[in-house]
């Protein structure tokens, strides 16, 4: 467990040292905001491609993982509907509740906790999961905010998938390891050189990002979307491993990590354009992501390094 727990402590004292640049004005608003740019449009993309691309994607990847990926979402996708219809969950804050209990930050906290718990390998793993997750999630956020806030519009699922850098990167580095593409050694350096910046700035940008503040709202909504995103989702992929007689080897390890992220920063922005909850949505990013250490430490000891 002290292992576990020496292997998540950096990740978070630099999102709390990002904080305190921030707090001291070493770094604001505007260079946050430059930074998340250049990470979601350039250093993220080019880390992806590269990781993907180098690895004999035939060799590691699991098509029964993805699957179980897949159902993991609409479990917990169905599971989240079905508490709609309870007292529990305001009307209001409905659509966007179901959309923080399984969309993650799979790309600023999903790719740093599997990299430094499980290394490159971890990496390969989770970028590869990337390009399947990613989709999935923004087609059922999408579903989730239109069935009772605004109507889901098909433009911004595509803005959000088709157009979306990430994915983007993650198809050109599987059809370029599919066809074993070759690259000129100066372009493998260079992506290489923008990989090794990509994740502590995420980092940094994620603890710069934190506000206490934005904890206000229903306690309850935003407790129980952080039980469903921390605890309940991964529990949920594990139950399915043991139920498909899915060994639990490094991308199974990594699978459950990715389940496990907080609630992704960019739910925000879908809620406001899709008339969601701000108040829970900007609570349930601000406790996952602090809360986050402590279920990264269970789930971490759970499955082992």
């Amino acid at each position: 467990m002290l292992t576990i727990f020496f292997i998540v402590l950096p990740i978070f004292l630099v999102i709390f040292l990002g904080k305190g640049l921030q707090l001291t004005g070493f770094i604001d608003a505007a260079f946050i905001k430059t930074a998340n740019r250049l990470i979601f449009n350039i250093c993220l993309p080019a880390l992806l491609f590269y990781k993907i691309s180098t690895a004999s994607i035939e060799s590691i990847l699991n098509l029964n993982l993805l699957w179980i990926m897949l159902a993991t979402v609409v479990v917990v996708f169905s599971l989240g509907m079905a508490l709609t219809q309870t007292r529990l969950i305001p009307r209001g804050a409905r659509g966007s509740f179901v959309m923080n209990t399984f969309r993650g930050n799979f790309a600023y906290m999903g790719l740093p906790v599997s990299y430094y718990a499980y290394g490159d390998t971890g990496l390969l793993h989770a970028s590869i999961f990337m390009a399947f997750v990613v989709p999935t999630v923004n087609l059922f956020a999408v579903l989730s905010l239109g069935l009772f806030s605004r109507p889901g519009s098909v433009s911004l699922f595509f803005k959000n998938t088709l157009f979306n850098p990430l994915v983007i990167a993650c198809m050109a580095g599987l059809a370029a390891s599919i066809t074993n593409m070759v690259f000129a050694d100066f372009i493998t350096r260079t992506l290489s050189i923008i990989s090794g910046v990509t994740l502590p700035l995420a980092l940094f940008c994620i603890g710069a990002s934190l506000t206490i503040s934005q904890l206000k709202g229903n306690l309850l909504v935003i407790l129980l979307s952080s039980g469903f995103k921390l605890l309940l989702m991964p529990a949920i992929t594990l139950v399915l491993l043991w139920l498909f007689n899915q060994p639990i080897d490094s991308m199974a390890k990594v699978l459950v990590i990715m389940m496990a992220t907080p609630a992704a920063t960019v739910n925000a922005i879908m809620a406001a354009a899709m008339g969601g909850d701000m108040n829970s949505t900007n609570g349930t990013i601000v406790a996952t992501t602090l809360l986050s250490i402590f279920s990264y430490i269970l789930f971490l000891a759970y499955l082992g390094i």
